[in-house]
């Protein structure tokens, strides 16, 4: 694993350049949903989103006061051409350092980012970002239906960390969770005005993405801003943001440690995502984190005996699990177990349609002789594309069912 190395050059230059995505003005400006995609949201896009970005997370009662601040000092003034929306922060259990916006003005900052933010200046930073994300992410929501996949491109780290989700009927949320950018041209230069006109030291966040980039390159939020940082002068920390965010940075190593075995695990290398995970098991032990990492490192090398010991031992010691159709279901299907198999996975498509659901049931059908429904699961798989570990099996057992 790589070391978290804090030496900056205080005499680099700052030089930031936005990488542009594919998003016009006009109506993508838009950030509120009406009330139907509002609901449809929050019944449908977030819980598939929070599995993601792991489980939302009860913080400070302090920090989730300057948390608010910073939120509220940002919120733009309505004027009275737009439709605004009610903008939220959520802190989530993901290890890697990431923020972002869900549609409808739902914004999330990662623990893991908390362990990299020194000040509020930077946080700002984080949250400006996110926040002109917004339009965009709203706007393919609601546009979800006509949505298609993006073409993929392994040099994204946010492309293989939802390589799961690569799937036509997850194709708004899979676009939403590699959106690059702000979603125009002009828009780091928003991120600055916004940041100025609240008070904020604009050039504080290039300190910070800086610091992340040097120490974890691989982080999901360097993609997902989209900026080049040729250095850095660094940002001084304040006491006492750094005294509220200190449980987290302490934590910074075993946060990089599960962001390692996650990066590896989404790349299908198996073998290195161990590595990691036998440091956190050194020194944190079991934790809930680390308990459904392994849990899913199992499965995905096929022992399913070990992931319903763990899954067990974290209902007992935590209760119930979010998404627990899909983890048991899978779990099963790989014993064959058909019909618990097929009860749960089928019971998990409706919030999480993951391809692996899809090639686990086509094969529980094929199993069962009904090829006219293994092929039809087999084609969600084949669907997602070449670079999902299932889609050259199902390729296969689609040709087989046909013969």
């Amino acid at each position: 694993m790589k070391k978290l190395s804090m030496n900056m050059n205080a005499s680099a230059l700052i030089f930031l350049a936005l990488m542009l995505s594919g998003c016009d003005g006009g109506a993508a400006e838009v950030i509120a949903l009406n009330e139907q995609d509002q609901a449809a949201a929050e019944a449908v896009l977030y819980p598939r989103f929070d599995l993601a970005h792991a489980a939302p997370r009860e913080v400070d009662a302090q920090l989730q006061q300057k948390l608010d601040e910073v939120l509220a000092n940002l919120i733009p003034e309505p004027d009275g051409e737009s439709d605004q929306a009610d903008f939220s922060l959520r802190v989530t259990a993901e290890p890697d350092a990431d923020a972002g916006c869900i549609a409808g003005g739902r914004l999330f900052v990662s623990e893991g980012m908390l362990a990299w933010v020194q000040n509020a200046d930077e946080m700002a930073g984080v949250v400006a970002m996110a926040m002109q994300q917004c339009p965009r992410a709203s706007q393919l929501w609601r546009d979800r239906e006509g949505m298609t996949l993006i073409e993929f491109d392994e040099q994204n780290e946010l492309m293989f960390r939802y390589i799961e989700y690569r799937l036509n009927v997850n194709a708004s949320l899979f676009n939403q969770a590699v959106v690059s950018g702000c979603g125009n041209q002009d828009c780091l230069q928003k991120v600055f005005d916004q940041l100025t006109t609240a008070g904020y030291e604009p050039q504080a966040v290039s300190g910070l993405y800086a610091r992340i980039q040097q120490a974890w390159p691989e982080s999901v939020w360097l993609d997902r801003v989209s900026l080049t940082v040729a250095g850095s002068e660094g940002s001084s920390a304040d006491a006492e943001w750094t005294q509220l965010v200190d449980v987290y940075a302490e934590q910074r190593d075993s946060f990089a440690d599960l962001a390692e075995a996650r990066y590896h695990m989404s790349r299908g290398d198996l073998h290195s995502a161990y590595q990691p995970m036998l440091r956190l098991k050194r020194s944190l032990g079991r934790t809930y984190a680390t308990e459904m990492m392994i849990a899913e490192l199992d499965l995905h090398n096929n022992h399913p005996d070990d992931a319903m010991r763990t899954l067990q031992r974290v209902e007992q010691n935590y209760g119930e699990i979010p998404h627990a159709d899909f983890y048991w279901g899978w779990a099963h299907a790989i014993k064959r177990n058909r019909r618990p198999a097929r009860e749960r996975l089928t019971a998990s498509i409706e919030t999480l349609p993951k391809v692996v659901t899809f090639y686990h049931l086509g094969r529980i059908y094929f199993e069962i002789r009904d090829e006219a429904s293994a092929v039809e699961q087999f084609k969600r798989a084949v669907e997602a594309g070449p670079h999902n570990q299932y889609a050259e099996n199902a390729q296969a057992l689609i040709e087989r069912a046909s013969s």
